[in-house]
């Protein structure tokens, strides 16, 4: 019955598909996104597993592209915003930095609160130490994830020329 419809509707099954993806595309590109919640404060719905799959697609296939690689880390950004959405809570970076300052002031003794002098050098030696452990996190999952492009690119390379040098 459902097949009947979709040839009475669509012609075939095969536009219907194109239509659902074409859909799909429009209502991302208006600002539709799979995984947020319809109230602020309720849970992130896990995504479902063909949005997952379109993501992770999307950002495979910019980076495989041969655009220049500030374009490919722009339209890269863009898709796994739109797919992919936010890490889990216990893994983002804004929940471990409040996570971090939490439990540093949780540790500083009273006197740090008594004291204005105590109180500003204690709060800008923690604004140092936040700085450099949060900005060094983010330098190494740079270079891990550049590294690990890289390596990926690479071994494209490799593969194919090896595929065309069969080929040939």
């Amino acid at each position: 019955a459902i097949m009947i419809n979709i040839r009475y509707l669509h012609g075939n099954y095969v536009r219907y598909t194109i239509y659902r993806w074409i859909r799909v595309l429009v209502a991302t590109m208006k600002g539709a996104r799979p995984c947020i919640p319809p109230k602020p404060m309720m849970p992130i719905p896990s995504a479902s597993f063909s949005v997952l799959l379109m993501g992770i697609s999307s950002v495979s296939l910019v980076y495989l592209s041969p655009l220049p690689d500030r374009a490919k880390l722009l339209l890269a950004a863009v898709a796994w915003d739109r797919y992919l959405g936010e890490p889990p809570l216990k893994v983002h970076p804004v929940c471990l930095a409040g996570s971090a300052i939490s439990a540093s002031l949780s540790k500083a003794p009273e006197l740090v609160y008594k004291s204005p002098g105590l109180g500003i050098i204690s709060g800008f030696a923690l604004l140092v130490s936040m700085l450099f452990a949060f900005t060094g996190g983010a330098w190494a999952f740079i270079e891990c994830t550049d590294t690990l492009a890289r390596k990926a690119e690479d071994a494209c390379h490799e593969y194919f020329n090896d595929t065309l040098v069969i080929m040939a």
